[in-house]
């Protein structure tokens, strides 16, 4: 199952995850204080359905690929 999601669509569901998520120490979401955020946790699942990453640019890490070392054929690094 996929849903298409407008580019605005896709950029709102983005910016929700950014206000709602649960930053270190804190005991819920900055915005609505629960554990469980239902603003985040919808944002989150219309992105994975629509095949949408969940933010706009990519991690500022190297993704982990068990089993390949960094340098060897197929990883940057």
């Amino acid at each position: 199952m996929t849903a298409d999601l407008t580019a605005e669509q896709v950029a709102h569901c983005r910016q929700v995850l950014a206000e709602h998520t649960v930053r270190p120490g804190a005991k819920g979401c900055p915005v609505c204080g629960v554990i469980r955020c239902p603003d985040w946790t919808d944002a989150f699942d219309k992105l994975a359905v629509a095949g949408q990453t969940m933010a706009a640019e990519p991690p500022p890490w190297q993704l982990f690929r068990p089993g390949r070392r960094p340098g060897t054929p197929g990883t940057a690094g």
